[in-house]
């Protein structure tokens, strides 16, 4: 049995098409009788519509995991609740009140739909540490942070107590998608770095990761954090898919730096494990 994963958001899309980019992500995965989605991008309109031109039934989902509690991850949930999903998956922390800085003023980021509605709907699951979502699919949960120059911008803040105090987004978590021989690594926003995340998630399978594919948040990397993430990944036979908040000067360095083996990620794109 083949596994299928489907980009249906993201900020860029495939040529010739009729789909429809924004600042956003999702995945689908068909996993036999499991669907699931891992992340709902910003809008349910460009979600729906993008599903529909790429045959994807989003009647079919039966559980959503959040990478994180960023609206552009979880736009699309409050409508993606209305098809009966069985279950949601995240972090406790996707529920903070999350702040961005934009031209130094805050402006909120986070989830557009309350945690009471979700469980009204739904099974909500929340869990700090890996956790098993089905069958060959696994959420990493908190990832070590074990590299300074991968740390969190000063631009992320949370509200606590009526306060500003900077988000170090710990809610941040990935997938592998595991078939017992290769594993697939799928990235939401990747805030903690893309060396945390890989050598995290090395070590929660004994599969080999053939593919690193999603945001790597490396859209405002200076010149050692992209050199030290190249040089890393210079080391494994993995290929590399960046979407989302990867960012166009950073797609370039890592062609550059990895040639064939990386590629930018756009809506439409397929894999199959």
């Amino acid at each position: 049995m083949s596994i299928n994963i489907t980009c249906i958001c993201d900020n860029n899309v495939k040529l010739s098409s009729h789909l429809q980019g924004e600042h956003g992500i999702s995945f689908y995965i068909e996993n036999g009788k499991d669907k699931v989605l891992f992340d709902t991008g910003q809008s349910f309109g460009v979600l729906s519509h993008n599903a529909q031109e790429l045959g994807v039934g989003l009647e079919d989902v039966g559980k959503i995991v959040l990478s994180h509690g960023h609206y552009d991850h979880t736009g699309g949930l409050d409508k993606m609740l209305d098809y009966g999903i069985e279950k949601v998956f995240c972090h406790p922390d996707c529920f903070e009140d999350k702040y961005k800085l934009v031209k130094s003023k805050p402006v909120y980021i986070g989830i557009p739909i309350g945690r009471e509605s979700i469980e009204e709907r739904t099974e909500l699951v929340l869990s700090t540490t890996s956790m098993k979502v089905c069958d060959n699919i696994l959420m990493t949960g908190e990832m070590a942070r074990n590299n300074p120059y991968e740390g969190i911008p000063d631009v992320f803040f949370k509200k606590e107590d009526g306060k500003l105090i900077k988000d170090y987004i710990l809610d941040d978590q990935s997938l592998i998608v595991d078939n017992g021989k290769d594993a697939i690594l799928l990235l939401g926003c990747n805030h903690s770095g893309l060396i945390n995340t890989f050598k995290g998630a090395m070590e929660l399978t004994d599969s080999n990761i053939t593919t690193i594919a999603g945001g790597t948040h490396l859209v405002a990397a200076g010149k050692e954090r992209m050199d030290a993430t190249i040089s890393f990944l210079k080391d494994y036979d993995v290929m590399v898919y960046g979407f989302h908040c990867t960012g166009d000067e950073a797609s370039i360095k890592m062609r550059k730096g990895l040639g064939e083996s990386y590629y930018k990620g756009y809506t439409g794109m397929s894999f199959e494990l």
